[in-house]
């Protein structure tokens, strides 16, 4: 008969079998707890870097609108420049300075 239908004669006789059951189940349950926690932190350093990551693009997209107006301001300022003192200056399409990559490809 198992010690856990014997009733207290069961236990009794089986103490130390009980004991170590009981110890397995509550180890089991403390793993499992601790595995849940470990699956709760994870998720919330997870959304805590997502947040960082999407906080870190709306910078970049900002620093990269701020460099294409500088530069829109360098090449009006150039193409000014250019039509006082040489109007052969500007050779490349959509009369921008040749040393710079057309617009489209900065967007890339």
């Amino acid at each position: 008969m198992c010690c856990l239908i014997g009733g207290s004669k069961g236990f009794r006789r089986n103490s130390n079998i009980f004991r170590v059951w009981r110890m397995k189940k509550n180890l089991q349950l403390k793993a499992k707890d601790a595995e849940t926690s470990r699956n709760q932190a994870d998720l919330e350093n997870k959304d805590h870097l997502l947040k960082k990551i999407e906080k870190d693009i709306i910078e970049l997209k900002v620093a990269l609108e701020q460099l294409q107006n500088g530069r829109n301001k360098l090449h009006s300022r150039l193409e000014m420049a250019a039509k006082q003192d040489s109007p052969k200056f500007f050779s490349g399409v959509e009369g921008r300075c040749p040393y710079c990559p057309p617009l489209g490809l900065a967007m890339d």
